[in-house]
């Protein structure tokens, strides 16, 4: 039983934001075939921890960046879809937040 409380200490759970990444992945445009492979869903998967790790405090992951990110990787290579998103959610101002305040915002206006 040592070896069990030991190795128990040892466990760390999945952080929130990684867990929700990996639940949207699969649901990703299943349907676009160039991002069925596994391949490109670990490309996916890497485009959004890195941006996550580049701005965890005030955007870190939010639904529907797994969409904008798999729709540049569908038509470009890893690195070009990971800064392209990064042009995309930070010139965005508040529509990749936690609060979502400047889609909310644009939502009352329309």
């Amino acid at each position: 039983t040592g070896s069990s409380s030991s190795s128990s200490r040892t466990q760390t759970s999945t952080p929130e934001w990684l867990s929700q990444i990996q639940k949207d992945i699969p649901r990703t445009l299943h349907d676009v075939q160039s991002l069925e492979s596994k391949d490109a869903r670990e490309s996916l998967l890497r485009i959004l921890v890195c941006y996550y790790y580049r701005n965890p405090q005030a955007v870190g992951y939010c639904q529907g960046m797994n969409l904008v990110a798999a729709g540049l990787l569908s038509v470009m290579d890893e690195a070009d879809a990971f800064w392209s998103l990064v042009c995309v959610i930070e010139s965005r101002i508040g529509y990749y937040t936690k609060s979502m305040a400047g889609l909310l915002v644009d939502q009352c206006v329309l």
